[in-house]
């Protein structure tokens, strides 16, 4: 999947919420964050291209790691605390902005 990708899942389907494990059934809000290049050491890789409840974001302890690490490994976007990213062009101008919650 390409950095700008989404998570793959099947329209009409349930996901798992990777933070709390319970299903995010169709029609309800799901945040997909996309891929990050973590070191394989690095915990939070464990997250990367994500599905999750955009409330279980919001009140997850190590979302402030995840962001701030993600920003480091993640030279050409940039991941704000909403899970909005906005991508950068070599000049480092923001060339497209992402908010990353759907409605399936």
């Amino acid at each position: 999947m390409s950095r700008r990708g989404w998570p793959l899942f099947l329209q009409g389907q349930s996901v798992p919420c990777r933070l709390c494990g319970s299903l995010i059934p169709p029609g309800e809000a799901v945040l997909c964050l996309p891929w990050a290049p973590f070191p394989k050491w690095e915990p939070m890789a464990n997250f990367e291209s994500m599905s999750c409840h955009p409330t279980c974001w919001e009140r997850w302890q190590f979302r402030e790691r995840f962001v701030e690490l993600f920003n480091r490994y993640a030279g050409d976007a940039v991941l704000d605390a909403g899970g909005g990213v906005a991508y950068l062009g070599a000049d480092g101008e923001v060339v497209e902005r992402q908010d990353r919650i759907r409605v399936r």
